[in-house]
């Protein structure tokens, strides 16, 4: 069996979940791990270093869980600021 461990899902056009899985069929690849993605797009660098954009900087934990609730080939992992005061509270709902 063939398990993708590293694999970033985000409701984007570039990231979401039907793209991806997509690309598992095509690769022959049975399961994944996921997590958020689509904060930082890269391909808009030069606007985030010049300053002319922010990144997204919330993590889209529930798209991650709603994909992994609907495909169970998906593993989900979920991502928290460690130094936000309710980090303990928002990974044990994710």
């Amino acid at each position: 069996m063939i398990i993708d461990a590293h694999a970033h899902l985000s409701p984007t056009a570039y990231g979401s979940t039907e793209r991806y899985l997509e690309v598992l069929r095509q690769s022959g690849i049975e399961q994944a791990v996921v997590c958020p993605g689509g904060m930082l797009d890269v391909r808009k660098m030069n606007e985030f270093v010049s300053g002319q954009k922010k990144p997204d900087a919330i993590p889209k934990n529930e798209y991650v869980s709603q994909s992994v609730q609907a495909h169970p080939e998906l593993h989900g992992v979920a991502c928290v600021d460690p130094c936000h005061p309710q980090a303990l509270s928002q990974l044990e709902r994710c």
